[in-house]
């Protein structure tokens, strides 16, 4: 991983943040195919994420995008999602690694599929 690698990562996950909201994959692949720990790509990605959703709701608060009924619905929902998150991190073994590894690689492979126009799921 270097500079100018994590650089063109970051830069793309946030063109694609401001496109679809979706800043995560070029930040999770590069991590993915690092050779990291993977406790150490973990704790990057889950981080990562945090920082991003949270310049989101600022840039979108800024601008006068956020509406009240979201908001609501998205602190709701963040209770579930925190408790999953915690509820992962007990869970999370370091020694289960290539599984890891595969589960995501499959999860983004069949996101990215779904959600290709010719399906019409997306």
């Amino acid at each position: 991983m270097t500079a100018r690698l994590t650089l063109f990562s970051g830069a793309f996950g946030g063109v694609l943040g401001g496109l679809a909201g979706m800043a995560g994959p070029p930040v999770i692949m590069l991590y993915m195919s690092s050779t990291k720990a993977v406790s150490v790509i973990r704790a990057n990605i889950l981080l990562y994420l945090l920082l991003a959703d949270i310049l989101m709701i600022v840039m979108m608060g800024t601008t006068g995008l956020l509406e009240f009924r979201p908001v609501v619905i998205g602190a709701v929902l963040a209770v579930p999602y925190l408790m999953a998150n915690i509820i992962g991190g007990y869970l999370f073994r370091p020694s289960l690694e290539k599984l890891y590894r595969a589960l995501a690689y499959f999860l983004i492979a069949g996101s990215a599929i779904i959600n290709l126009p010719l399906f019409g799921l997306g």
